[in-house]
């Protein structure tokens, strides 16, 4: 947007992402190095760190999006939200292999599917088109748990999507009824 090149663009961004990061690990570094000294149980040491840690995970895959907005941003321009459907249909089809299969370690690659469909919805947003029911119907699912590749009771992305066309035909028949 301000006319850098993507590699400075990326740069700056990585380094906003990344930098508050560093003292943290190095931090929490020193903190398990002292405890182990000290002699405390190893996996309270390994259950504090995943706990102080956890906010990191989603890093990774956010760093992933941001490296695909050259990609993302050309797929939004040739197929507008249409290319929103292409993450999501490939996260239908990895719960479909998880859970029918029994495949389960492919749903961590929810993860970057479920966050790129949510960021084509930002280009939806920057348009000036995110009043469409598609973005409501995510935002309730982001709500409940459901979009981030984790399932819902026991579901996946694919039983999300039929609740939410069921959503979409309600709306539409209060609109019809009310409105019209």
């Amino acid at each position: 947007r301000d006319g850098k090149g993507y590699q400075a663009w990326l740069h700056a961004r990585l380094t906003r992402l990344v930098a508050p990061v560093v003292p943290l690990l190095i931090f929490w570094a020193g903190i398990s190095i002292v405890a182990g000294s000290l002699g405390v149980d190893p996996e309270l040491v390994r259950n504090a760190s995943r706990l102080a840690l956890i906010p990191i995970w989603f890093l990774a895959v956010y760093i992933l999006v941001i490296v695909l907005v050259p990609v993302a941003s050309a797929a939004w321009q040739r197929y507008g939200l249409a290319s929103f459907w292409l993450p999501v249909s490939a996260a239908i089809l990895v719960d479909a292999l998880a859970f029918g299969q029994g495949l389960l370690v492919l749903r961590w690659t929810n993860y970057a599917f479920v966050w790129l469909a949510v960021h084509q919805l930002g280009f939806l947003w920057r348009d000036g088109r995110a009043d469409q029911p598609i973005v409501a119907a995510v935002l309730v699912a982001h709500r409940d748990g459901a979009v981030i590749g984790q399932p819902v009771h026991g579901r996946g992305i694919a039983w999300v999507l039929g609740q939410l066309d069921g959503i979409r035909q309600a709306v539409d028949r209060y609109v019809r009824a009310h409105v019209t």
